[in-house]
C-alpha cells in the first residue's frame, strides 16, 4: 500500500507539472513572449503618430480708420492721400445711403457697411436722405446746398414735408438696420489695434457716444 501511495504522489506530481508547462505557454502566447525572449513586433503596418500641432504667431496690432457717417467716400480719399501712413490702414466705412456705395468701389484694403447705420442701439430705424441729385437740385441763392446723406433724426418739419424733405431736402426716406457702434468696436477691434474714430452722423453722435463712454469703449481708440 505504502509503495502504491509514493507511485500515485508521483503521477500527481508529473502531472501537475506538465499542467502547469502548458499553462505557461498559452499565457506567453497570449501576452507576446515565448520561452524566454520577446517576440518581435512587425513594424510594416504602423503608421506614425500624427499631431495637429498650431504654432500661432504673435499677434500683430493693426492699424484701422472707422469712417462713420461716410457720404461719398471723401474721408477716404483724404485719409489716403494725406495721413502719415494712412494707405496702411484698414478703412471701415458706415454708411446709410445705398446709392453712395459706387463712391467707394477704387479704394482696397477697405470695407463698406452700406446701408447700415451706426447708433447706440441694434435695430432698424428710418433713414431720411436726400432725393437724387441733378443739376440745380440743390441750389439756394445760386449755392449747392445738396451734399448727399442723410440723417436718423430730422425736425417734425422735415418729416412731414414729405415731398421736398424740408431745409436739408430730405425727401428720400428707407429703413435700415443700426449697429450698436460701442459694441461693433469691441467685437471687431483689439485694444493693442491702433484705432482712429471719425464720427459725423447728422444728430445721432449724443447717443452713440455716451453709450461708448459707459461701456468703457474707448479704450479701444487712440484718437
Amino acid at each position: 500500500m505504502q509503495g502504491t501511495f509514493v507511485a500515485t504522489t508521483a503521477k500527481k506530481g508529473r502531472i501537475a507539472f506538465f499542467l502547469g508547462i502548458a499553462v505557461g505557454i498559452v499565457l506567453s502566447q497570449l501576452i507576446g513572449f515565448q520561452f524566454g525572449y520577446v517576440s518581435s513586433i512587425n513594424t510594416a503596418n504602423c503608421q506614425p503618430i500624427r499631431t495637429n500641432i498650431t504654432v500661432r504667431s504673435p499677434y500683430q496690432p493693426r492699424k484701422i480708420l472707422l469712417d462713420c457717417g461716410a457720404n461719398v467716400a471723401s474721408t477716404v480719399q483724404l485719409f489716403r492721400e494725406t495721413y502719415p501712413g494712412g494707405k496702411d490702414f484698414l478703412i471701415h466705412s458706415f454708411e446709410l445711403d445705398h446709392r453712395l456705395a459706387p463712391y467707394f468701389a477704387p479704394y482696397s484694403n477697405h470695407v463698406l457697411h452700406c446701408p447700415i447705420a451706426v447708433s447706440e442701439k441694434d435695430g432698424n430705424m428710418t433713414a431720411y436722405t436726400e432725393a437724387t441729385w441733378y443739376p440745380g437740385r440743390g441750389l439756394k441763392n445760386g449755392v449747392d446746398m445738396q451734399w448727399g446723406g442723410g440723417s436718423l433724426f430730422v425736425s417734425g418739419r422735415e418729416k412731414m414735408r414729405k415731398g421736398t424733405g424740408g431745409q436739408r431736402l430730405f425727401s428720400y426716406r428707407h429703413t435700415v438696420r443700426t449697429i450698436d457702434l460701442s459694441k461693433w468696436i469691441q467685437q471687431n477691434t483689439k485694444q493693442e489695434d491702433y484705432v482712429i474714430f471719425k464720427l459725423d452722423v447728422e444728430g445721432a453722435e449724443f447717443g452713440i457716444l455716451k453709450k461708448m463712454l459707459n461701456d468703457g469703449t474707448f479704450k479701444w481708440v487712440d484718437k
